[in-house]
Formats: C-alpha cells, sequence, structure tokens
C-alpha cells in the first residue's frame, strides 16, 4: 500500500506541477477520504461502479464517481473513455485535474457533500 502510495505521489509530482509546489501528501489525504467518501455513501458498493443498485447504468463511475461526461473532459484522450476501467493512479490524476479546474479547491460541482464531510470544502 506504501509503494503505491508513493508512486502515485511521485506520477502526481512529475505530471503535476501544482501538486509538486504545494504539499502532494496532503492533497492526496483529502483525494483518499473523498474517494472513501464516494465509495462508502450512497449506493457505490466498491471501486468500480458502473450501476446504481436498482441496476440501472450510472453516469458516476470509478472510485471517485466521475461523471462519464467529466471524464470525457478531463482524461487524456488516450486514456479509457470510462472512469469505471481507468486505473486507480488514472483516477487521482483526473480527480487533480477537476480539482485545480474548480480553482484548487474541493466541492464545487463534483464531491459537494465528500468533500464537506472530509473537512476539505
Amino acid at each position: 500500500m506504501r509503494l503505491c502510495i508513493a508512486a502515485i505521489v511521485a506520477a502526481l509530482a512529475f505530471a503535476l506541477p501544482s501538486v509538486a509546489a504545494g504539499d502532494p501528501a496532503s492533497w492526496l489525504r483529502a483525494a483518499h477520504c473523498i474517494h472513501y467518501q464516494e465509495t462508502r455513501h450512497g449506493w457505490a458498493s466498491g471501486w468500480h461502479l458502473t450501476h446504481t443498485w436498482t441496476g440501472a447504468p450510472s453516469r458516476q463511475r470509478g472510485g471517485f464517481q466521475i461523471d462519464v461526461d467529466t471524464w470525457a473532459a478531463f482524461a487524456p484522450r488516450r486514456w479509457t473513455r470510462d472512469p469505471a476501467h481507468a486505473t486507480r493512479a488514472q483516477q487521482v490524476v483526473v480527480a487533480h485535474r477537476i480539482w485545480h479546474a474548480n480553482g484548487d479547491r474541493w466541492g464545487g460541482s463534483q464531491w459537494p457533500n465528500s468533500s464537506r464531510a472530509c473537512g476539505v470544502r
């Protein structure tokens, strides 16, 4: 687990200068909390949710429950078009891009309740 987190921090520091200039560990703690809230609450039952509890297709997918249209706007073109099929590191990178687009703050239209529950909104 520590190796995975260290690899994600290194990838973020290399790919995302705004995290490298700030505190990547702090950002990752907030991201981890939001991920936990997103998969713990609502109908999310795991890392790669693709359907709601009723069996209907869900627009909110993956560990961060990112809307598929939001994913399409922030994920690199060569990556999967479905956040539920993305790796954990890819989901973290896209979550950072969304965070950055929100003015380097959590909340906004993505994760309003989870960011509040994590004390980062």
